[in-house]
């Protein structure tokens, strides 16, 4: 099957003609049986490849159709589709190393910045962690960071590779990000279903189109590829010349076997590539992968590798690793004995702060203490000391405004205005600053979940703003995106009213840029900047506070690393809103990461 019929009509129907575990197999097998185990034959020989071969059966008799064939149980019908083996160590291993030759075609430099792109991807909670130095070699990556590298790569190849692929590349890795993406749903509908069996089609459309182009290019395989193949054949070369001298028959060795790099095309006649068509029809038949994945198992190996490491790795690692395995699970036992003790103690009872919030739904969780480690003492004479820094030359002023806002319910109230900012007062003139803030919100699989923000963090806000925009067809972007800078709360009263606990988040805004709107049905990730900060009105613009409930959760944004960076944006040579505050400068523009 050609990859580029994957999930067509054509496909769907050659798939329907499914293996069926029958008598003709049975009797195929059976008759290969008696060959080996009673007429002597060997397994290889022409006489059991006559029965098997066609259809590439084994000699064995399935555990599972002897005692279940008289129910109509079909054995073909078990196998389901491996995520991780097929897709993040199959396929998308296969374009990635391709990508990665097709970048070799620009000089080395190009690799080195494909390199340094990656160092600079920041990390995101436990789903994207932090990059090796050199992915282009992709050596010692697990399936979790071939993974990471899919969801982060499309702003990294951006006008990195030849003209001539370039844009049947950012179509093929947004496509193939999306359709991964929609295989790791734990939970499904009928639609995303729909919308995953029309994105299968299009992969392979879109595979089919880059093997295409690129075989237009002199793509050939990388260095550290060469000298793997070259340092093989020379051991293959020298393991001859072994047997050549211990045989009587002279045994000719190839010289220059390995001589000159290959060149190398995108195979797509595999099985993976295949299989790619049989994800919807699994998980309508058998869940979402999540359930059948081989990650479960695989994430074995790493207790195994842990005990191998405190081996002497040199003689009987085996008794080794089992004595060292008994006594995890001894210590594992007396751990969980000692946690069943506790169970009904004070001392194992949960933060009742976070039970509270889970129990009333709150919607974010920040320190509710007034410790003396988190309190500025004197508002007024600690902003002034950063008179300088852009973000809070106008501190005071938007913040009193945001707390009168709140007391008195939305900025459009009548009394919102300058002088009754002066009748919002801090208690002692002090307020406290925080390092986390957690958000917490229900995900798409209606689980409770919990991100945590730090000062430096992105996050996201439902969008209320009506955007004029040049042409009428575009629709407005449903987000705001925001930095945080800083996350405080103080005790405040307005007017005669007992002194209250608010919260706030000091925030820059970023700006979603019109001018090159992002989306599926453009294949094109949308995109947001900040916004320069020329006069007072702009800095007004630029930085604000906001209530945290009204944060979604957090957002990944990754840096447009093709745009560079600017120390344009602000007047202030150092700010705390800097992307670099040592450095002093702020990426141009952000690809908001799906």
């Amino acid at each position: 099957m050609v990859a580029s019929k994957i999930g067509t009509a054509s496909d769907t129907r050659v798939c329907m003609q499914k293996r069926v575990e029958g008598k003709t197999r049975m009797a195929k097998v059976l008759a290969a049986r008696k060959l080996i185990y009673e007429l002597g034959h060997s397994v290889q020989s022409q006489s059991v490849e006559k029965f098997l071969s066609a259809d590439s059966y084994v000699p064995t008799i399935n555990a599972f159709s002897r005692r279940l064939g008289e129910f109509k149980f079909n054995i073909f019908e078990t196998f389901v589709v491996d995520l991780l083996h097929e897709v993040e160590l199959g396929v998308w291993k296969s374009v990635l190393k391709h990508l990665v030759r097709v970048l070799h075609l620009n000089g080395n430099a190009t690799v080195v910045e494909f390199n340094k792109r990656f160092r600079n991807v920041p990390t995101f909670g436990t789903a994207i962690r932090k990059f090796s130095s050199d992915v282009s070699s992709m050596s010692r990556l697990a399936a979790r960071d071939f993974e990471d590298v899919l969801q982060c790569c499309i702003p990294v190849f951006d006008g990195l590779l030849p003209n001539l692929c370039t844009e049947s590349s950012e179509k093929l890795l947004f496509i193939l990000a999306e359709w991964h993406g929609l295989a790791k749903l734990r939970l499904h509908t009928s639609e995303t279903l729909k919308v995953m069996k029309k994105l299968t089609v299009q992969l392979g459309s879109e595979l089919c189109r880059f093997a295409e182009v690129t075989k237009d290019l002199d793509v050939r395989e990388t260095p550290k590829e060469y000298l793997q193949r070259r340092k093989q054949a020379e051991a293959q070369a020298a393991l001859r010349r072994k047997v050549g001298a211990q045989s009587k028959s002279k045994i000719q060795v190839p010289e220059n076997a390995s001589n000159g790099r290959r060149q190398c095309e995108l195979n797509l006649n595999t099985h993976k590539v295949h299989a790619l068509a049989d994800y919807v029809e699994h998980i309508q038949e058998f869940g979402t992968t999540d359930s059948y994945s081989t990650q479960i198992s695989e994430r074995q190996h790493r207790k195994v590798k842990v005990q191998y490491s405190r081996t002497n790795g040199k003689s009987d690692t085996v008794n080794q690793m089992t004595h060292i395995n008994d006594i995890c699970e001894t210590l594992q036992d007396m751990k969980d004995e000692l946690a069943r003790q506790q169970a009904n103690t004070s001392e194992s009872m949960p933060d009742p702060l976070a039970v509270q919030s889970l129990l009333d739904g709150s919607k974010y969780i920040i320190g509710q203490t007034d410790r003396n480690d988190d309190k500025i003492p004197r508002i007024l004479q600690w902003v002034n000391k950063q008179h300088l820094d852009d973000a809070m030359k106008f501190f005071m002023p938007q913040l009193k405004r945001h707390l009168l806002s709140c007391f008195l319910g939305g900025y459009e109230h009548a009394n919102c205005n300058e002088g009754e900012m002066s009748q919002v007062r801090f208690l002692c003139n002090t307020m406290y600053q925080h390092k986390t803030l957690r958000i917490n919100y229900t995900s798409y699989d209606v689980q409770r979940q919990q991100d945590l923000v730090t000062p430096s963090c992105f996050v996201l806000f439902p969008s209320e703003r009506s955007i004029d925009v040049d042409n009428s067809n575009v629709p407005t972007h449903p987000f705001l995106y925001a930095k945080v800078l800083g996350i405080y709360h103080a005790n405040v009263s307005y007017r005669q009213n007992a002194p209250r606990r608010m919260d706030f988040v000091h925030v820059r805004w970023l700006y979603y840029d019109y001018g090159q709107p992002g989306g599926r049905d453009i294949f094109r990730l949308d995109c947001v900047g900040y916004e320069p900060c020329y006069s007072d009105e702009d800095n007004l613009d630029s930085f604000d506070f906001v209530d945290p409930k009204d944060i979604i959760r957090a957002t990944h944004l990754i840096p447009d690393f093709r745009s560079g960076t600017s120390a344009d944006f602000l007047t202030a040579s150092h700010s705390i809103s800097h992307d670099d505050p040592t450095e002093g400068f702020d990426w141009r523009y952000f690809y908001v990461n799906r």
